[in-house]
């Protein structure tokens, strides 16, 4: 097991927690064969060819070993990437008060993220973490975009404050979840940006969600009439419900 922490990093432009796994067993395989053929010219690729592969399966190794991932006092960041972590259980960025993107992807024993502290960020997309029960933003205020899709035990999102949103929210394919809360959302600041073609890219856009009630008329009233979507006649590009409560 193993776990990446460091208590005193304040700032950061940017970081990424990533495990290549597909890359590094295709590397691997095609190292693998090339030596193969080698072993009939020279006993010393052979030996070098062993050597390779060992160093291979130790990068895979450190890759798998992520089990925490916590840097409690980090206040600023960049973009944010952890994805392909498959014994990774939790995620701490409790101190983060601005970021930019931050992107979750399959991590498939990811239960939990603490972003109590975030105010601004930019895009959170949240996809296909197979263990991921709940997420709240206690403290959230502004985001550009808002993307959740297919994280099957997810129950429940939660933006108690959260007031101004870019481009768009989309949620999509979550099983069980049941709460999905913006009480406080009134602000679209870049709406007229949101590329609007029907149903994939839609400003508000809510999808086989089968336990979530949506207030379809809340997100309807905050776009404006004069979008493209409206002016256009493509009213269902600018909000999209399917497959909910």
């Amino acid at each position: 097991m193993g776990v990446l922490s460091d208590p005193s990093l304040i700032a950061i432009d940017s970081f990424s927690v990533l495990a290549l796994i597909s890359f590094v067993f295709v590397a691997f395989t095609l190292v693998s064969f090339a030596f193969v053929a080698f072993t009939l010219v020279s006993f010393a690729f052979v030996a070098f060819a062993l050597e390779l592969s060992f160093a291979f399966v130790a990068f895979a190794f450190v890759a798998f070993a992520l089990v925490s991932f916590a840097f409690p006092i980090l206040e600023t960041s960049g973009d944010v990437n952890v994805r392909y972590n498959d014994v990774l259980t939790s995620l701490d960025y409790q101190g983060l008060v601005n970021s930019g993107n931050i992107s979750i992807y399959e991590n498939d024993l990811l239960t939990s993220v603490d972003a109590s502290a975030l105010v601004d960020a930019g895009i959170i997309d949240v996809n296909n973490n197979a263990a991921l029960t709940s997420m709240t933003f206690p403290s959230l205020d502004v985001a550009t975009r808002l993307k959740f899709e297919a994280n099957d035990v997810l129950t429940s999102l939660d933006f108690p404050v959260l007031t101004t949103v870019g481009l768009q929210i989309r949620v999509h394919e979550h099983p069980v979840l049941s709460s999905f809360n913006t009480p406080l959302l009134t602000t679209l600041t870049e709406q007229y940006d949101t590329f609007w073609y029907y149903e994939s890219t839609s400003i508000f856009t809510f999808v086989n969600n089968p336990n979530l009630s949506v207030d379809e008329t809340l997100f309807t009233s905050l776009v404006d009439i004069n979008n493209y979507c409206y002016y256009y006649g493509y009213p269902e590009a600018c909000t999209y419900f399917s497959g909910n409560q």
